[in-house]
């Protein structure tokens, strides 16, 4: 199972997020924070997640992701600018 929760202020973002297994038992296996920032069609974030070592139960490493992710729907720009309405043209 794997649960997560944001907190979204306009374009900058906190998280936290827990994974949880059930092999034998129920038992937790990462436990992680993450911070986001969305700048016109690019989202940066990076995310860490605290291993939880029980070697009899599993093992879960430790993990750092940093992300980079970009649209490039042409109808992003649609709520930019300052006419608010569908435009398509010079978009081939």
């Amino acid at each position: 199972m794997y649960l997560s929760q944001d907190l979204q202020l306009a374009g900058f973002s906190l998280g936290l997020n827990q994974q949880f297994s059930h092999l034998e038992s129920f038992s937790m296996n990462n436990f992680g924070v993450s911070v986001g920032l969305s700048l016109e069609n690019f989202d940066i974030g990076l995310l860490y997640n605290f291993g939880i070592k029980n070697i009899k139960k599993t093992y879960a490493p430790s993990i750092f992701e940093l992300y980079l992710t970009f649209d490039f729907s042409k109808f992003r720009r649609n709520t930019r600018g300052l006419y608010k309405r569908i435009q398509t043209d010079n978009y081939f």
